[in-house]
């Protein structure tokens, strides 16, 4: 019975890879890196290694560019929208738009070569290369080769670990657990423990948080808070929008600015959960400053909230915020409380 299960198995590898990186790439929380690894293992054990290799790696790369070519899909038609939605439901926070904007404005389509070696990124890097505007030939060469690499890779750690992993599976059916119960219960603990985090985050940053219409009061009433744009260069120009007299947020200036401790901030971005808005106060807690507030909703709820916005769409005619700079230090501990 053993002996036909290994060869159920055998047989199933291909289509284990191809569910698995397809379920993966469309966001579904399922260990997918694990799922491969396990594949990989299965080619190490079999006679044919060669054809069930070749087999398993055609079937994880088309479900990977399936996913790639939906995801792009759904970034180019709409854009910023696709963006913040996958932001409200990741069950990561490292899945936020923001950090994801970061890192392709830094590295543009390279980013996509190394994106499904980083939790969370996959998901967001191939939609924001359909807003872009990047064409689909160049989009395609780069995501189908960064899926090569990451298959390729998990594939062979799956190989080399082969008998540990067969030592593995056998302890574990001493215990009354064949091969679907240890899946379902890596998944569960999987997404169990990403929706813990999830969680632990929203308890963490949970704190006094200022409205669209409370802002608009105090701005109104001359208090002159501090207002400041956390968002990236790449959410910038995706939304080149700012509520008016924003600052933009330079993480990597070196020089203080002098502000009064006690004086107001408000601090916004575009992801829906205001994650990259409540890290940014919360170190500015940290320094010191007593008054910092995050806007609730970002500047999307600025927006429904019939409140005007100032374009920046064009240098020559209108000057982009203003840099606001803060000490090295807070620069490298955001960056690090960010997760990224």
């Amino acid at each position: 019975m053993l002996v036909s299960r290994i060869a159920d198995l055998l047989s199933a590898g291909p289509a284990i890879a191809f569910l698995s990186v397809l379920a993966g790439s469309l966001g579904i929380p399922v260990p997918t890196v694990a799922a491969l690894v396990f594949v990989g293992s299965l080619i190490a054990r079999s006679g044919f290694g060669l054809e069930l290799g070749a087999e398993s790696a055609g079937g994880a790369m088309i479900g990977a560019v399936i996913g790639d070519v939906l995801w792009f899909s759904v970034g180019r038609r709409y854009g910023a929208k696709a963006l913040r939605l996958l932001c409200r439901f990741s069950l990561s926070r490292d899945t936020c738009v923001r950090s994801t904007a970061d890192f392709f404005s830094r590295r543009g389509l390279n980013t996509l070569l190394i994106a499904r070696f980083v939790p969370g990124l996959s998901v967001l890097a191939t939609p924001m290369a359909g807003a872009s505007g990047v064409s689909f030939s160049r989009f395609i060469a780069y995501a189908a080769s960064g899926d090569a690499i990451w298959i390729g890779t998990c594939l062979f750690v799956g190989y080399g670990l082969a008998d540990q992993i067969g030592t593995l599976l056998h302890m574990l059916r001493q215990f009354g657990l064949d091969l679907g119960g240890v899946a379902m219960t890596v998944i569960l603990a999987y997404v169990g423990l990403r929706w813990y985090s999830r969680q632990r985050l929203v308890r963490q940053l949970r704190m006094a948080r200022i409205s669209a219409d409370e802002l608009a009061a105090l701005m109104s009433a001359h208090v002159a808070p501090v207002i400041m744009d956390v968002r990236s260069a790449g959410q910038k120009k995706e939304d080149p929008y700012i509520i008016a007299g924003s600052m933009s947020f330079d993480l990597d200036g070196p020089a203080p600015v002098d502000f009064p401790k006690d004086r107001p901030m408000v601090i916004y971005c575009s992801c829906p959960n205001e994650v990259s808005a409540a890290v940014v106060a919360r170190r500015l807690h940290r320094l010191g400053f007593r008054n910092v507030r995050p806007l609730l909703g970002g500047i999307d709820a600025w927006r429904r909230s019939g409140r005007p916005v100032e374009s920046i769409i064009s240098p020559r005619d209108r000057s982009a915020p203003a840099a606001l700079a803060f000490p090295a230090d807070f620069a490298a501990g955001t960056v690090a409380g960010q997760g990224r």
